[in-house]
């Protein structure tokens, strides 16, 4: 029995020994790298207009309920009753820049928190002012993050008279016993009619968050969760294992023990492989790591643009974004925040221009991302396209991926450990960068 039990450790294991969740431990290793500090309007001053991608990203940190395995940069507590002129004033400061009015968005996202905590017409305002002071592509992709009560009948009507065409909505399980947990309102039922009312009013791109392996999560649950998936018709998915952070009120719960033994590896491995094949079998596609989607409904322009190094103009408390080479994080207190705005939003804000390292790796974590990567050298460094082959060339022996043309794809078990991957990666590079720069000097 236990010789049976290793092997199992051993094929759900392999290369690793514990499964990185989130993009954020992928780009863990960047922070190693030292960027030069500088201000934000003495960078934008001076872009030129190009052709990269760009999106906005509005950051609404408010939730009238916190979820309990939530961990986010948000507040309990209404909105500020201003908060949403201030994303205004924002918006404004930036306008006034040459790049920005001579640049062409793609996508704008709504995230949070729960943007739909503002009232309708404060968002209602806010869509104004992007369509006014942002050029937006004709057909860009404005998405909004909601979840299921938040998601009022005149905010939903605002949305598709306003131009919102995707909505992103924080289901997480449609099991009674396991919403309860998760601190979600409303029952199973209320979130599969929800989910077929916006389908029904015209709603063409719906895509729903799904957590599993919670505890005490069963197979019969995670099936009952996919049937309801299958019969709802939705545009894309995000599935995601569980994380039972310090900082959230599920975390709290459990001793660090007790977290590691309710965050199985066996059982989060298999609950990963049951979600692939059932969404693979209804037609789904992979698009990123924990996102499938049904080809051609729901292309999730935001997370393409931003994995694929594209401009990320971030409003809002705690947002953090990138234009061109110049990366920042807005100030998460939201009096520091209107302050910020107040004084002249890009007057005053530092950030950091990023070093060809950075840029040339986060590209390669961001393939990652989307199931494949390359041997692309990086022209400054001969030996970066050696590291990267080595490095291919052990995880295609462990079945991690496969050849593909002129790069790689990721393997079903490579999804599963992409972001283990994508760190390793970062790590060897970073690591063999920063003793090559020693050396010379």
């Amino acid at each position: 029995m236990g010789t049976m039990m290793n092997n199992i450790q051993s094929e759900v294991k392999g290369r690793y020994s514990k499964r990185l969740k989130g993009h954020h431990d992928a780009l863990a290793p960047l922070r190693r790298l030292r960027n030069e500090k500088s201000f934000l309007k003495e960078y934008l001053l001076q872009m030129e207009p190009d052709t990269r991608p760009k999106a906005v990203y509005i950051h609404i940190p408010f939730c009238s309920k916190i979820c309990t395995f939530c961990n986010m940069r948000r507040y309990l507590c209404a909105p500020a009753y201003d908060y949403h002129q201030l994303i205004i004033n924002e918006i404004k400061s930036y306008g006034v820049f040459p790049y920005i009015q001579n640049s062409s968005f793609d996508a704008v996202y709504f995230g949070g928190g729960t943007p739909t905590s503002l009232e309708t017409g404060n968002l209602r305002d806010i869509l104004h002012a992007i369509k006014e002071y942002l050029p937006l592509k004709h057909d860009a992709e404005i998405t909004v993050e909601t979840s299921i009560t938040e998601l009022t009948e005149d905010k939903s009507d605002m949305f598709l008279k306003e131009g919102v065409n995707r909505l992103s909505i924080g289901v997480q399980t449609f099991c009674d016993r396991g919403r309860k947990l998760l601190g979600r309102r409303g029952s199973g039922e209320d979130a599969v009619s929800k989910i077929s009312k916006l389908r029904h009013e015209g709603f063409e791109n719906v895509s729903m968050d799904l957590i599993y392996n919670y505890p005490g999560q069963t197979e019969q649950e995670l099936e009952k969760d996919l049937k309801h998936i299958s019969s709802l018709d939705i545009a894309g998915l995000s599935f995601y294992s569980l994380m039972l952070r310090e900082g959230s009120a599920l975390g709290t719960q459990f001793s660090d023990g007790e977290r590691d033994s309710i965050d199985s590896d066996k059982k989060e491995y298999d609950f990963f492989m049951k979600i692939y094949d059932w969404l693979t079998k209804e037609g789904f596609e992979l698009l990123e790591l924990t996102k499938m989607v049904r080809p051609k409904r729901d292309a999730y322009k935001y997370v393409t643009t931003r994995y694929g190094g594209g401009d990320t103009l971030a409003l809002g408390a705690a947002a953090g974004g990138r234009l061109g080479d110049f990366i920042w994080m807005n100030p998460f207190d939201i009096s520091e925040y209107g302050a910020a705005v107040e004084s002249g939003r890009a007057d005053t804000l530092q950030g950091a221009l990023t070093v060809s390292m950075y840029n040339y790796i986060y590209r390669l974590i961001g393939k990652i991302q989307f199931g494949n990567f390359d041997v692309e050298p990086a022209g400054f460094w001969e030996q970066s396209s050696d590291i990267i082959e080595a490095f291919a060339q052990q995880l295609k022996i462990e079945g991690l991926i496969v050849p593909e043309g002129y790069s790689f794809k990721l393997t079903k078990e490579g999804i599963y450990w992409g972001n283990n991957i994508a760190n390793e990666l970062a790590e060897l590079l970073v690591s063999q960068w920063l003793k090559a720069s020693t050396r010379e000097k």
